[in-house]
């Protein structure tokens, strides 16, 4: 279906660019001075910082999983219209405040492999983020936060140290898919958890007639 396009190809070519297992230490000029690009895909290189992303102001979607960031690239604040961010299987312990209420159009966050503690901020993206990917990282407590999602359809928590899940997140309409297998919870137990959405909030109503 593509080839009815053909006389605008090289254009879209330049609003795409993929440079994955490039061994990448640093973003190359070229890309950078390309301030029409949509799509930069950065997966499995060895980037250790982002440094001048926020010229790439059109950018949609960005890939920097499997590199080596420690500190999160507080330069995709700058990236107002980015819809898809995948950040996973990087060094990075904590992101700053102040970030994601810049990105009022994120509908996909992966921050698997990285952290202990998810920002306030986050919650600033309520109205647009469907999918989040927060599994393999160090959560005791589940992220607060998360509830005020309230369009997220996806959610995957699994391999953490979490015990306990909020009811709160099952109450509303959206969230279509769950995963929290790996965890050593507790309530919901975790045969509970692996029923899925509509087996744990049946669970959380049997607790609350049982309780009243």
């Amino acid at each position: 279906p593509f080839l009815s396009h053909m006389p605008g190809q090289e254009q879209d070519c330049l609003r795409e660019v993929t440079l994955s297992t490039q061994r990448l230490r640093v973003l190359p000029p070229a890309v950078l001075s390309n301030p029409a690009l949509e799509s930069l895909d950065l997966d499995r290189n060895k980037l250790r910082s982002i440094t001048g992303i926020s010229k790439l102001g059109n950018l949609k979607k960005l890939i920097i999983s499997k590199n080596e960031i420690v500190d999160f690239p507080t330069e995709i604040q700058s990236l107002i219209y980015l819809e898809k961010l995948e950040l996973n299987q990087n060094q990075i312990r904590v992101i700053p405040e102040g970030i994601f209420c810049h990105l009022p159009r994120l509908k996909h966050l992966r921050l698997n492999n990285n952290l202990g503690a998810l920002p306030r901020d986050l919650a600033a993206c309520r109205g647009s983020l469907q999918y989040l990917n927060i599994s393999n990282n160090l959560f005791r407590t589940f992220p607060q936060p998360v509830l005020q999602l309230a369009n997220l359809q996806e959610l995957h928590v699994q391999n953490n140290a979490l015990r306990q899940l909020p009811r709160e997140l099952f109450q509303g309409q959206s969230l279509k898919m769950f995963k929290a297998n790996g965890n050593p919870l507790r309530e919901p137990p975790t045969e509970v958890c692996a029923g899925g959405i509509q087996q744990i909030l049946n669970y959380f109503n049997q607790l609350q007639h049982g309780s009243g």
